[in-house]
């Protein structure tokens, strides 16, 4: 197609404007427009190229945009931060250390839009805001915006992580879009509590975890009918259990006993409904990691998914 072309359509710019005119268009629009703008216009476009992936995966996401430290920027915060980047309280740590330092900027709520294969991204919304406010209200109205944009049937899985928990939220986007979220707990809620609980019984059963290969680049090869890639897929989670057992045998501690290979147990509990707040029942995932030394560590995933499996939630 492109031979066809004259040359001075080939030439032509594939935007309509350079980066300099929108930052002056940005900084001359009010800042809830330009919001709006964006997480309207965003998911319409990219739902008419078609270029949402039907599994429908979202991922909520909060991080801060650090600007010089001048007053100037409107709406900035000077906050304190470790050296990971993390926020800090001032009156929880000793500022006298020089881990902790300040930084001013902004608080960046998006939502991102990805497939299983991890091949892609997309920002569909985004909203920034003063550094000290909370993303997590935030978020939940992205997802009304782009559901509001693109339509329900869109996004059908968010994914989140404990700083965006919020059950009233939760239980809102299952009842009102059909969207199901996925979280993992703190450990002093009531619905942890229960989901441990659980592991006590006598017949709460638990399953090996085995993780699902890494899927290959796309190829240009025709797609293998739906029961040879279920075989084969069958065939690599075989194959990474063998591994695994065969590691076990061979390798051992210091006085020569075989040692634990490293696994996750997984056990589920359905139909949870000690979240107060969440006026739809959960499902709880309850992940038991095991190392080398055979010491283990429990974390509790939970969603509104009714129907997903325990191994489905932990590979999502």
């Amino acid at each position: 197609m492109l031979s066809r072309l004259q040359p001075q359509e080939r030439l032509r710019p594939q935007t309509p404007c350079d980066q300099d005119f929108l930052r002056k268009l940005a900084r001359d629009t009010e800042v809830d427009r330009l919001h709006a703008w964006f997480n309207r216009e965003v998911p319409r476009c990219l739902r008419s190229l078609r270029l949402f992936d039907q599994e429908g995966l979202f991922i909520g996401d909060g991080s801060y945009l650090f600007v010089p430290d001048n007053e100037h920027y409107e709406g900035s915060d000077l906050l304190w931060f470790d050296e990971h980047h993390h926020p800090a309280d001032p009156d929880k740590v000793d500022l006298r250390d020089k881990r902790y330092q300040q930084h001013r900027g902004y608080k960046l709520a998006s939502l991102i839009h990805i497939n299983r294969q991890l091949n892609f991204f997309f920002t569909v919304a985004a909203r920034i805001v003063p550094g000290r406010r909370h993303e997590c209200p935030i978020l939940y109205e992205l997802v009304d915006e782009v559901v509001g944009a693109a339509g329900r049937d869109v996004m059908k899985v968010l994914i989140v992580d404990r700083g965006f928990i919020d059950g009233a939220q939760m239980g809102r986007l299952k009842q009102n879009y059909r969207i199901d979220t996925i979280v993992p707990l703190r450990t002093n809620m009531d619905v942890y509590a229960e989901a441990i609980g659980l592991t006590r019984l006598q017949d709460f059963a638990w399953q090996v975890y085995v993780p699902r290969p890494a899927a290959a680049p796309a190829a240009s090869q025709p797609e293998k009918p739906a029961r040879i890639q279920k075989r084969e897929a069958k065939r690599q989670r075989t194959l990474a259990q063998r591994k695994a057992e065969l590691e076990a045998e061979t390798r051992g501690d210091s006085a020569g006993a075989p040692a634990d290979p490293p696994r996750t147990l997984l056990g589920m509990g359905r139909g949870l409904l000690s979240w107060s707040q969440c006026p739809v029942s959960l499902t709880a995932v309850v992940n038991r990691e095991r190392d080398e030394h055979g010491e283990e560590r429990d974390w509790v995933l939970v969603s509104t998914a009714e129907r997903r499996t325990a191994a489905a939630i932990r590979a999502t």
